[in-house]
């Protein structure tokens, strides 16, 4: 036997429109430039509901669910530039993904199939846990309202990194921003 086929399998098939969706959310937090290798990748861990993709600069870190029919459980990182790329160009059918082994990445939909290299699963870095029992729930226009009036007042220079960010209050009867650049 190949030594390949006894490594560890993924298999799983997704809409191209849940794909999409899932890519367009963590896409943000790609880095464009970086000398990790493994931040270029879109983590995916297959889930009970279907499928988790994740993304991080480092910085910033996204997670989001969608549905996905899982055959074979697994995790893998793909390159984001290249996944986005070809889930842009795919027909409406069906997506076919499957790993061999942590690096070895098959993408057929259609007549389509694509082979990529990912890289493995835990030279992903982790994200720290979120417990949302302990959360605040605001409507998403107050909230890019609050961002709005004072993002524009965050400082440009280098040299006072303290003033390149929003200080965010959060009180049990109200949330506050300030921003200033000196």
């Amino acid at each position: 036997a190949h030594p390949e086929s006894t490594r560890k399998l993924m298999r799983f098939t997704i809409s191209r429109e849940k794909l999409q969706e899932g890519l367009a959310a963590v896409a943000a937090s790609i880095p464009a430039k970086t000398t990790l290798p493994v931040l270029a990748n879109i983590l995916l861990e297959t889930t009970e509901k279907g499928i988790k993709l994740s993304g991080t600069d480092l910085d910033i870190a996204v997670s989001t669910e969608v549905s996905a029919d899982v055959e074979v459980a697994g995790a893998v990182t793909i390159p984001a530039k290249k996944l986005t790329e070809i889930a842009r160009e795919l027909p409406p059918a069906p997506v076919k993904i499957g790993a061999v082994g942590e690096q070895r990445v098959t993408l057929e939909c259609g007549r389509s199939r694509f082979k990529l290299l990912g890289l493995p699963r835990d030279e992903f870095p982790t994200f720290p846990a979120v417990r949302f029992n302990e959360s605040w729930r605001i409507r998403s226009g107050d909230l890019q309202q609050l961002i709005s009036h004072t993002s524009f007042a965050v400082s440009a220079e280098e040299s006072r990194p303290i003033l390149n960010g929003v200080l965010w209050e959060l009180r049990p009867e109200k949330m506050r921003m300030v921003a200033t650049n000196g």
